[in-house]
């Protein structure tokens, strides 16, 4: 039974950690890093203290591509529409963003 128990947190704790970097999940005080770059972004979700942590999400605008709920509230906005070939998931959103200063 406890095994049982054992197994099925360490699965959980698999997929949560596998998809963690997965940005239509980005909540607000996650970071974030540019594997791409500015003209094809692919913005990943890490941890804040990581040494790859560019950027600190300020709010997320689920369903929207509009950049301009940004403005005042932080230094960047982001749109994302993704596919199901990019990130599992058919959503849009804009996340606003800091930049994290080093």
């Amino acid at each position: 039974m406890v095994a049982g128990a054992v197994v099925a947190l360490a699965v959980v704790a698999a997929v949560w950690f596998v998809g963690r970097d997965a940005l239509d999940r980005a909540e607000a005080g996650d970071c974030l890093t540019n594997k791409g770059n500015l003209i094809f972004p692919d913005m990943r979700v890490v941890g804040c203290g990581s040494s790859d942590a560019q950027f600190k999400v300020v709010r997320v605008h689920p369903g929207t591509q509009d950049t301009s709920l940004c403005q005042g509230l932080s230094d960047i906005a982001f749109n994302e529409e993704l596919d199901n070939n990019r990130h599992r998931s058919d959503q849009q959103f804009v996340l606003c963003m800091d930049g994290i200063k080093k």
